[in-house]
């Protein structure tokens, strides 16, 4: 049996799950004390989904390297998305692909953009949201005590496509940029979307 996520009472039916781990060359590695490596371990899923008698879609989720080598150009996360492009590119039919790209548009610098840029070169379309901001509460290590909503000042959870034509967005928003009973919900916020399948 193919594991999936999915809600078992909206007749969402899955198949053809798809999925890779990033070429170790293209992933984050790391000597511990200065003798054994370790390597931080990234990949892609994706699978093939329909809704009741709907048409059939394929969505795939990603997370590129948030450690990334700052002296490596390109950086390791551009590398990583290439090949998540390179994947997506053989896709047929409608595609929403959704992920932690740990990298922004216009971005808070070029190292930031790196990622979002390969895949705009490669033909995938943000069909996500930039208002308000989803990332990053950064002062709260136990998601109490500090943090502000001013820190959402960027974006690394998006939305792509690269079937535009086929993927209308009806609506887009975030959620969770709030604390609930003192607690934020995430040091990210939720970044949700609404799409009509052509």
């Amino acid at each position: 049996m193919t594991p999936s996520l999915k809600r078992a009472d909206k007749g969402i039916a899955t198949k053809d799950l798809q999925g890779a781990q990033y070429t170790k060359k293209n992933s984050f590695s790391v000597k511990v004390a200065g003798f054994v490596t370790v390597t931080s371990l990234r990949g892609w899923l994706s699978t093939r989904a329909k809704m009741r008698g709907g048409k059939w879609f394929t969505f795939a989720n990603t997370h590129l390297e948030a450690f990334d080598d700052r002296t490596q150009v390109p950086s390791i996360r551009a590398k990583q998305a290439k090949e998540f492009a390179k994947a997506m590119a053989k896709v047929k039919g409608p595609l929403i692909a959704v992920g932690d790209f740990n990298s922004d548009f216009p971005g808070l610098g070029a190292r930031r953009r790196a990622g979002v840029r390969v895949l705009r070169k490669a033909g995938l379309q943000d069909i996500g949201t930039t208002t308000p901001m989803s990332c990053c509460i950064a002062t709260s290590d136990d998601m109490q005590n500090g943090g502000s909503i001013d820190e959402f000042d960027h974006r690394v959870d998006q939305i792509f496509t690269t079937t535009p034509k086929r993927v209308k967005k009806i609506k887009t928003w975030v959620v969770g940029r709030e604390q609930s009973y003192g607690f934020w919900h995430s040091d990210h916020a939720g970044v949700v979307g609404k799409y009509l399948l052509k």
